[in-house]
């Protein structure tokens, strides 16, 4: 769990935002907390997809900027415009990925709730990736949790994005909830 000191991954969203509101167009989906290791050191990336946003459903683009964000700080340390090649994709810069709209059956509040169990996981699991541990038994059940929930919660045209942006990160949770 984050001290009172550090951001919580519910802060560090909301920072995520706040920090480029004068820089990434209005109408850009902001992704889900991305861990990435930087020269040793963790930070936090969120990636800016522009969407064409209608009642019920957003019609999405690749991302056009990527934050990374200190998590100690919640600090913006740097903004950078991208193109779906620097995530290894095919897509055009402007081309429509796909929808996404919430699951059938999901209220707007239980798809906060679930974010927010989402945000929590990663308060556990994170710390456990940055140490070096290797995936184990006592990883299982959190990983497969977070891997529940951020499908629950992400955007499926976007998934190839997060992976490519946090490779490692997910790629460590996916060894860690096998059997």
């Amino acid at each position: 769990m984050a001290s009172a000191m550090t951001p919580s991954y519910s802060d560090l969203m909301r920072y995520g935002r706040m920090h480029v509101m004068d820089k990434v167009p209005e109408q850009s989906r902001q992704s889900l907390p991305v861990p990435v290791r930087v020269n040793g050191g963790l930070r936090v990336a969120f990636f800016y997809a522009p969407a064409q946003m209608m009642p019920g459903v957003n019609r999405l683009t690749p991302p056009h900027f990527v934050s990374w964000l200190d998590p100690n700080t919640g600090a913006l340390l740097e903004l950078r415009a991208v193109t779906p090649k620097d995530f290894g994709q095919a897509h055009g810069p402007n081309d429509l990925i796909g929808e996404y709209r919430l699951p059938e059956g999901v209220t707007p509040n239980q798809y906060m709730a679930e974010r927010e169990r989402l945000f929590g996981l990663y308060s556990n699991l994170v710390p456990a990736w940055m140490s070096g541990a290797q995936p184990g038994a006592e990883h299982r059940l959190l990983a497969q949790e977070f891997l529940r929930s951020f499908g629950a919660v992400s955007e499926p045209p976007l998934i190839p994005y997060y992976h490519a942006l946090g490779k490692e990160f997910f790629q460590w949770v996916r060894a860690a909830a096998k059997p």
